[in-house]
């Protein structure tokens, strides 16, 4: 099952349509990433792998932030870091 290749989300004039296409980007990405731990397929891996990335870097748009500044940690509802 090939992907076509789709470039990067831009910002457009229409937000819900960025939205929609953001979530479906997402939503493509975590079943691929189920279908990946349950066969463990190298092909199905790197589709996730490409997939994380464009997700990144939207999220990097959306967020105006650089690759630097991913780092995600883990946090209580509280917002403090979790011991």
């Amino acid at each position: 099952m090939a992907l076509p290749f789709v470039p990067v989300i831009v910002p457009q004039r229409d937000p819900d349509i960025a939205i929609r296409d953001f979530a479906e980007r997402v939503a493509t990405m975590r079943r691929l990433q189920r279908s990946y731990f349950k066969f463990r397929s190298p092909e199905v891996m790197h589709k996730c792998k490409r997939l994380e990335q464009e997700v990144d870097t939207a999220c990097r748009q959306i967020l105006g932030t650089s690759p630097r500044d991913d780092r995600f940690e883990l946090s209580n509802d509280d917002g403090n870091p979790a011991a």
